[in-house]
């Protein structure tokens, strides 16, 4: 009879253990606790920027919707359009307002809205709450990290190139700077090569310039030949042209408010983007022009503006002893072929 009753005061001793691991188990899930337990409680699943969510079965929803009541929370299983939501709460925390806390969106709603979930945690020491929405978790452009993939900036390819354009090179006045006697492309490539070992002094800001705004670093190289020898035709102040041009590329100072010292990167880059810009104006003022046919129209606006770029035939009329643009090409294209590159 001892041995009865010893059994049976085991059986009910393991009976009561169960119940109070399984309230334990099931009021630590519901509570937002991060602790697992049984397959009757509801499944969050996150792919993407979508979430499915699996609920207990009918038997069992009393519990789960008595529990979410106790909790101040919303029934996620409810028909009325205002419970479209729920919110679980850590109950580890000793600060209700504080509480970290999951909102979600009842999946059973027609509104497309439900796939997203927000996170609701403290900030420490601030007093304050944060706000976390999966939709920037789980971002079109990155559906496994938290961060978007950073796409690296491609610019766009150089418009025209001096390689398809015939220019005539210098005219006799032109060439006479270097007391030559013939004229044409071979006067203006022989001005190129005398001009070389000192432009290669100023090459590797010449190419970031060139860069900096998708032009053909040998197209700034050859204005620079053109414009200032080099910067051998400077005075001691940088000028030149009867002190209106400034720099290795002559900005004008008469039109252009200079920036940098007359052999500065910044120099360099702002006579760059002058001729980009005139590029762009002369593209929509001939637009049936052919982009290297663009080119040139930009670069003889560089030295008389873009209003006297009328017609392909006659284009330097007006220019620099009416062969500004040609005689640059020239230039640019022996550049290209001594390390100036645009590659």
């Amino acid at each position: 009879m001892r041995h009865t009753h010893a059994h049976v005061a085991v059986v009910l001793g393991f009976i009561l253990l169960s119940s109070s691991m399984w309230t334990t188990a099931e009021g630590w899930f519901f509570s937002g606790s991060s602790r697992s337990s049984s397959s009757s409680r509801p499944s969050t699943r996150v792919s993407g920027n979508s979430r499915r969510q699996s609920f207990p079965s009918h038997s069992s929803r009393n519990t789960f919707n008595s529990r979410l009541s106790a909790l101040g929370s919303r029934n996620p299983l409810s028909t009325s359009s205002r419970s479209s939501s729920f919110n679980l709460r850590n109950p580890l925390s000793t600060s209700d307002s504080m509480a970290p806390s999951l909102n979600l969106r009842n999946p059973s709603s027609t509104s497309n809205s439900f796939s997203s979930f927000t996170l609701k945690h403290p900030l420490p020491g601030s007093g304050r709450t944060s706000l976390i929405n999966s939709r920037d978790l789980f971002s079109r452009s990155s559906r496994r990290h938290h961060s978007s993939i950073s796409v690296p900036r491609v610019k766009p390819k150089t418009s025209g190139d001096i390689g398809n354009l015939n220019p005539t090179g210098a005219s006799a006045a032109t060439a006479r700077s270097d007391g030559l006697s013939y004229t044409g492309v071979r006067a203006s490539r022989q001005m190129a090569s005398n001009d070389l070992s000192r432009i290669n002094n100023y090459k590797s800001n010449i190419i970031k310039a060139a860069r900096n705004y998708n032009m053909d670093p040998a197209v700034v190289a050859g204005i620079i030949s053109r414009e200032s020898r080099g910067g051998v035709a400077l005075s001691s102040t940088g000028t030149g042209d009867h002190g209106n041009g400034f720099g290795l590329m002559q900005v004008d100072k008469r039109h252009h408010s200079t920036k940098g010292g007359p052999y500065s990167v910044d120099h360099l880059n702002q006579g760059t983007k002058i001729v980009a810009d005139n590029l762009k104006a002369v593209k929509a003022m001939h637009p049936n022009w052919s982009p290297d046919q663009q080119l040139q129209g930009a670069i003889a606006a560089y030295n008389f503006g873009v209003d006297d770029v009328r017609s392909l035939k006659g284009l330097d009329r007006g220019s620099t002893h009416d062969d500004y643009s040609n005689d640059v090409v020239a230039r640019a294209k022996f550049f290209r072929e001594n390390g100036f590159s645009k590659e």
